[in-house]
């Protein structure tokens, strides 16, 4: 059986968490990554916690259709606003 290295871990439970952005039950993730990895022995999720506080320090843009939709919108609603904002 090949063995599961914790760098895999944690980058499997990084696009677990990135797949699911309005979070994500710890239980959830650790269900996920054991799914993908089945080669991973479960005592070795310890090493998914720490990984939390590097993926909060990533900065991700924001899909500019929805800014777009966004503009569109206000420019619908309430075109002073619009100018005021965006001129």
């Amino acid at each position: 059986m090949a063995t599961v290295s914790t760098k895999q871990i944690r980058e499997e439970a990084r696009q677990v968490v990135l797949l699911n952005p309005g979070g994500i039950r710890f239980s959830a993730l650790i269900e996920q990554v054991c799914s993908k990895l089945p080669a991973a022995n479960r005592k070795t999720m310890g090493a998914v916690p720490s990984f939390q506080i590097r993926v909060r320090a990533q900065r991700f843009s924001p899909d500019m259709f929805y800014v777009n939709d966004f503009a569109s919108r206000l420019h619908g609603l309430d075109a002073s606003k619009f100018q005021r904002l965006f001129g």
